[in-house]
């Protein structure tokens, strides 16, 4: 079972004292953790609860259907939260975190690894992946509701980002990251996302710089962007991505057509536009054709 319950008391209301028992966890986490820290809930979503603690890290509940990600802990079964007050506060110890009358714990669960190693990637793998996206729906209408401006901005900061990348430009690289990071709107504004895809690219194709100097970049910036998206471009820094990478990378491998348009279509759904936005960075689309 991944709930179990008993009677208590949160913020004076009557509730049942639940018990949540994970399957996985990002063991990047247990590197940032320390005996005990305070932790508050930073935003609720229907499948996610993110918390960041009093260092400032980030640490995310999910639901089996969000998967493994580089600072999550994930769920045995799908559950909700919303019940959990916006900005409770609880306390992260060990392998457990103690949020009122609900405990998260993932003592017994299996660490997972989100390193992603780098690889060959061929070009007849890539075109495949080129063509499963274009005709993908969700990738063919990722600038819609997007304001001109912003399209034309990160359009620009994607062929600055591009040609600091192939041609060691430092400059070009710094103008295609400041003009990038932080545009558009969302939790993970729509410039970080086609940056990750990026950095997702560096990560994984051998044939590619390696990720450390964009993240150096990036980390001595001091571009706003928000705390959850500045977790998602660190942790990309440190070669760290989500589970649907990591698929992606085995099917690039195996040049196996099938799994390369099923690991693409597994990227494109999240979020509104995140997924086509960071598809379009790793193909690094925007910075060919617009």
């Amino acid at each position: 079972m991944g709930e179990r319950f008993c009677f208590g008391r949160f913020g004076g209301y009557n509730h049942i004292m639940s018990l949540f028992l994970a399957r996985s966890f990002s063991v990047a986490l247990v590197a940032s953790s320390t005996p005990s820290q305070l932790v508050r809930v930073l935003s609720l979503h229907r499948s996610v609860i993110n918390f960041v603690t009093e260092t400032g890290d980030l640490l995310a509940v999910v639901n089996p259907s969000i998967g493994d990600g580089p600072f999550h802990i994930v769920l045995e079964t799908p559950a909700r939260f919303d019940f959990i007050p916006l900005h409770a506060e609880g306390i992260w110890q060990g392998r457990s975190l103690a949020l009122g009358h609900v405990r998260i714990d993932w003592s017994r669960a299996q660490g997972w690894n989100p390193y992603l190693a780098s690889t060959i990637i061929t070009r007849s793998a890539l075109d495949v992946l080129q063509a499963c996206a274009q005709k993908h729906k969700a990738f063919r209408s990722r600038w819609t509701g997007m304001k001109q401006h912003t399209v034309t901005r990160m359009q620009k900061g994607a062929m600055l980002l591009a040609s600091g990348l192939w041609a060691s430009e430092t400059e070009s690289l710094r103008q295609g990251l400041v003009l990038l990071m932080g545009v558009g709107p969302g939790l993970t504004p729509a410039g970080d996302d086609y940056l990750l895809g990026v950095m997702a690219r560096l990560q994984m194709d051998s044939s590619w710089p390696d990720v450390v100097q964009v993240g150096e970049l990036i980390s001595g910036m001091g571009v706003k962007t928000t705390r959850l998206s500045w977790t998602w471009l660190m942790h990309a820094a440190h070669g760290e991505f989500d589970e649907r990478w990591h698929h992606l990378r085995l099917a690039l491998m195996q040049q196996d057509e099938l799994a390369i348009c099923r690991a693409c279509h597994d990227v494109l759904q999240v979020g509104a536009s995140s997924g086509p936005q960071a598809m379009a960075g790793f193909l690094l689309m925007d910075a060919l054709q617009f």
